[in-house]
C-alpha cells in the first residue's frame, strides 16, 4: 500500500543497460528504488519504482532540474537511436538507384535486341558498377561524420546529465544537515 500523504512516487521505464546509471541519476534527486521488474513485452527493458519523501527541501527546484535531466535523457536516446539516419537513407537509396541500374541493363537486352541496346545495358551495367562503388565509399565517409557528430552530442548530453545530477545531490545533501 502506497503512503501518498508521506511519499511521492514515480514510475520508469528504464533500458537494462542504463538501470545502474539512472538509479544514481534519480537518487540525487532524492529518489529511492522501491522495486525493479522485468518488462512482460520487451526483454531489454526494466520497471522501476521509486519513491522519495513528499516534503523534501527544494522540492520546486529538484523537480525543474528533474525535468532538464529528464530532457537531456531523452536527446541521449534519440541520438543513440537516430546516429547514422542520413546513412541509412543514403545507402538504401544507392541500392534501389542500383537496383534500377541493374533492372535497366536487364530489360534492355531482354526485350531490345540489336547492337544499341546491347550497348546500352552495358552501359547500364557498368554504371550500376560505378555507382555501387562511389555511394558505397560517399556512404563510409557519412558514416563517419555522423558517428562523430553523433558521439559529440552524446557526450554533450551525458555532461549535462552529470551536471544536473550533481547540483541535484548538493541540494539533497544539504537536505541531510
Amino acid at each position: 500500500m502506497r503512503d501518498y500523504e508521506r511519499y511521492d512516487y514515480l514510475y520508469a521505464a528504464i533500458k537494462k543497460r542504463s538501470s545502474v546509471r539512472l538509479k544514481d541519476c534519480y537518487g540525487a534527486f532524492g529518489w529511492e528504488v522501491l522495486s525493479r521488474a522485468e518488462d512482460d513485452r520487451y526483454d531489454d527493458v526494466l520497471n522501476v519504482a521509486f519513491r522519495r519523501p513528499h516534503a523534501i527541501e527544494h522540492k520546486d527546484e529538484l523537480q525543474l532540474m528533474q525535468v532538464y535531466m529528464e530532457s537531456a535523457l531523452n536527446d541521449l536516446g534519440k541520438t543513440e537511436r537516430y546516429a547514422h539516419k542520413k546513412t541509412f537513407f543514403a545507402v538504401l537509396g544507392a541500392c534501389l538507384f542500383t537496383m534500377g541500374l541493374i533492372a535497366a541493363g536487364i530489360c534492355l537486352l531482354l526485350f531490345f535486341n540489336g547492337t544499341p541496346s546491347l550497348i546500352c545495358s552495358v552501359v547500364a551495367f557498368s554504371l550500376a558498377v560505378s555507382a555501387a562503388v562511389t555511394l558505397g565509399i560517399l556512404s563510409h565517409k557519412l558514416y563517419k561524420r555522423e558517428d562523430e557528430v553523433a558521439k559529440e552530442k552524446a557526450k554533450r548530453a551525458i555532461d549535462e546529465i552529470g551536471d544536473i545530477c550533481k547540483r541535484a545531490a548538493a541540494l539533497t545533501e544539504n537536505d541531510d544537515a
